[in-house]
């Protein structure tokens, strides 16, 4: 991992923008005025953004606009959205939304659409390695600086300002770790979300990995589904299938977990299969409390939102590299005995100001 001395040299151009821009917001008289961008057309009703805290920037602080590239329209995403409009005007900004509709084409189309509006930052949540790879050549090319929501690789670090992500190998492990201390024995499946970002395939390896602790499980299938409910539900429907004695499940999201849950009350298993997820979503947590979930690893969309957020204000208006480049959202094992321990999806004004000064997790 690069230090913040290098990586502040490789973002000059990028420093230099946010200085000029501090230097001409010190001389401005004017008074800054933020407000949040209207909620995608796709987000459910539920999903609307809560009061937020009272804006800490200065009178003559120049209002900053950041482009967000929302990879598709899943309650995820959505919600990320949530929370980075949340915490915008606290933070002097305006958040300029870009929906990919999950098409990588689209995405590099709105990443080049943000930039030629002069955007002074992004964040991008892409759809897959290869777009990220295209989009951050693109911002570094125009001396943007870009926040960007999972798909960290080492071979990508230098292009990116910070990567904020649920630390994948850790979720996966967490996951892994509890099936095999909470079940005996029998055959495993993993439905996996869309492969090639890199996300799916690390929580996939260390679910396995940790799983081994118990050698009297094995996994015995791994279809993907796309993080899509629909799809999880035909592939766990195909898994009983090929596996009847089928003990337990990990499905890499909750979405995709209520699927696989359709699927197995179908086949009635539901006294056999236990189902293990992660991210901690209303609905997962829901699932838990009437026993569909036995457990997940949760976290928050529109925390992590929030903290690629502030990292990429502070870097505009203070130049302030972040370390470490890699910030993993922080993470807990929610089952039905400790399920006020995950951070909510739904942006508070305790939420929003607790997650602006959060730390990096491990």
């Amino acid at each position: 991992m690069q230090n913040a001395s290098r990586r502040h040299r490789g973002w000059s151009l990028a420093v230099a923008a946010a200085a000029a821009t501090l230097l001409a917001a010190c001389g401005s008289s004017s008074s800054s005025t933020s407000s949040s961008a209207e909620a995608p057309s796709e987000a459910p009703a539920s999903s609307a953004a809560a009061e937020t805290p009272a804006a800490s920037e200065s009178p003559s602080a120049e209002p900053l606009t950041i482009g967000y590239i929302q990879t598709g329209p899943y309650d995820y995403y959505v919600r990320g959205v949530d929370g980075a409009n949340a915490a915008a005007p606290s933070l002097g900004a305006t958040i300029s939304v870009f929906n990919s509709d999950g098409k990588p084409e689209k995405e590099i189309a709105n990443v080049e659409d943000a930039i030629s509006q002069g955007v002074d930052g992004l964040i991008v949540f892409s759809v897959g390695k290869s777009s990220l790879e295209a989009d951050l050549a693109k911002a570094k090319e125009a001396g943007i600086p870009v926040a960007v929501l999972y798909g960290y690789d080492a071979a990508i670090e230098e292009d990116g300002l910070v990567f904020i992500q649920a630390p994948v190998t850790v979720t996966g492990q967490q996951a892994g770790d509890w099936v095999a201390a909470n079940v005996a024995e029998g055959e495993v499946a993993i439905i996996q979300g869309a492969l090639g970002r890199g996300d799916a395939e690390a929580y996939t390896e260390s679910f396995t990995a940790a799983l081994a602790a118990n050698p009297k499980l094995t996994v015995v299938a791994t279809p993907e589904a796309s993080w899509d409910r629909a799809k999880a539900q035909a592939a766990m429907a195909d898994v009983l299938t090929a596996n009847p004695d089928l003990a337990a499940v990990f499905v890499q999201n909750e979405d995709m977990a209520l699927g696989a849950v359709a699927a197995i009350k179908a086949a009635g298993k539901e006294d056999q299969v236990t189902v293990v997820s992660q991210n901690g979503s209303p609905d997962g947590i829901a699932a838990i409390e009437s026993g569909e979930i036995a457990a997940t690893v949760a976290w928050s969309p529109a925390q992590e939102a929030q903290m690629a957020l502030v990292r990429l204000v502070d870097f505009l208006r203070e130049g302030t590299v972040p370390d470490p480049t890699l910030c993993n959202t922080p993470t807990v094992v929610v089952t039905a005995d400790n399920l006020a321990d995950a951070q909510p999806w739904v942006p508070t004004e305790e939420s929003t100001a607790f997650a602006l000064e959060a730390p990096c997790g491990s």
